[in-house]
């Protein structure tokens, strides 16, 4: 066995064996109908359906160079069930026990790993995996008690509701060499990259459309744009008829690192180890609290269209595409404060995290020391801590 690191997951898979293995599972509840809790069962089926599959043996027949590769799809109908909405006898007629409406997850992951036997001196490890989700709001209950995430609004327009996307990849690989019997060394690679985003499931990333009547539940009318879609309460029917999300996020997050890590046994008592790691980050991120607000046919200009929908944004532009450079110091503002000009793009972050290290562990028969010195540096490269 052997462990790769994504960087925020530690996976521990099977690095595969000289002879070809194959399997395939799949889990589901779909066999419990919404009848099955009056059979005694006591639930019923929430849509939970997961697919796994992994292949393993050598790259090449008869040699010790091997792989292994997993697979798994997952399907949820509800992805946080909850007794509080299924069993609600309060709930509008149209809601009859069951998964939360909306609340889907869809997931596709994969994993892999080589590993090469170049000579009995020198050995190579290579992984990466891979996944994709998406989700609904997290939710918790519906009525007159308290929610947690998924507002009960959307639950009557789930077309509108929230819904989140997030992708992850890594990849790595070390290099082990064993120079002499009592001496080895790895030099290890690694790149991680993330990517999350929050939206108004029915636009997405098209963020003029969030306060268009046109496209939005609101009736097409002038008063109406750069409105959001919200409804009021009503008695005994809870929130009627639905709503739209109105925020709009995303964030990426990559790096790449190199560690490199040496380990002698100088004598039966002593084992040296030292050690160097420099990891290099960018980091960038948008959010815009109100998007429905750039639809506003009020005489306002691009700029100030965009402020009034109080977009942030590090690592992308005003507008959401990515970007390499910019800066907020280059915005002119008026005599009251208020920026007319620039306020187009901000470069991402780099954060910058290094280490070093050099160890003596020290046995003897009844006691072991661990002596050592450690340095770490933490750059967060960033002009608000500069300033």
């Amino acid at each position: 066995y052997g462990d790769a690191m994504s960087g925020i997951v530690i996976t521990t898979t099977k690095t595969g064996g000289t002879s070809y293995h194959g399997s395939f599972e799949v889990i589901t509840d779909e066999f419990l109908s919404k009848d099955s809790k009056e059979l005694g069962l006591g639930t019923y089926s929430y849509g939970y359906n997961e697919y796994t599959g992994a292949f393993s043996g050598p790259i090449i027949p008869k040699t010790n160079h091997t792989f292994f590769l997993s697979g798994t799809r997952r399907w949820i109908q509800d992805h946080t069930p909850s007794w509080g909405w299924s069993e609600n006898e309060n709930k509008p007629a149209l809601f009859q026990g069951g998964p939360i409406p909306g609340n889907v997850a869809d997931e596709w992951s994969a994993s892999g790993k080589l590993q090469f036997h170049i000579n009995p001196e020198m050995n190579l490890r290579a992984s990466g995996s891979w996944t994709d989700r998406t989700f609904g709001t997290s939710f918790l209950e519906l009525g007159l008690g308290s929610t947690l995430g998924m507002n009960p609004l959307w639950v009557f327009n789930t077309g509108n509701a929230p819904q989140w996307a997030t992708e992850h990849r890594s990849v790595n690989a070390t290099f082990t060499h064993t120079p002499t019997p009592t001496t080895f060394y790895d030099v290890k690679l690694n790149y991680f990259w993330t990517f999350r985003e929050n939206y108004d499931r029915a636009f997405g990333d098209d963020l003029m459309k969030y306060g268009d009547p046109r496209y939005n539940p609101l009736p097409d009318i002038d008063a109406n744009f750069g409105q959001s879609y919200n409804t009021k309460i009503e008695p005994l029917d809870y929130f009627a008829p639905g709503a739209q999300f109105d925020d709009y996020f995303k964030n990426k997050t990559t790096y790449w690192s190199v560690d490199i890590d040496v380990t002698h046994q100088a004598d039966k008592n002593n084992t040296l180890k030292a050690g160097f790691e420099y990891r290099y980050h960018t980091l960038r991120q948008f959010r815009m609290l109100e998007p429905v607000k750039l639809a506003s046919r009020a005489d306002l200009t691009e700029l100030e269209r965009y402020r009034l929908s109080d977009v942030q944004f590090y690592g992308y532009d005003m507008y959401g595409n990515e970007v390499d450079d910019g800066t907020y110091f280059n915005t002119v503002r008026d005599e009251s404060g208020q920026p007319v000009s620039g306020f187009q793009s901000q470069a991402p972050y780099n954060p910058i995290i290094m280490s070093a290290y050099i160890q003596d562990k020290i046995e003897f028969e009844d006691l072991v020391l661990n002596l050592g010195l450690r340095f770490d540096y933490i750059d967060p490269n960033a002009w608000q801590f500069k300033q």
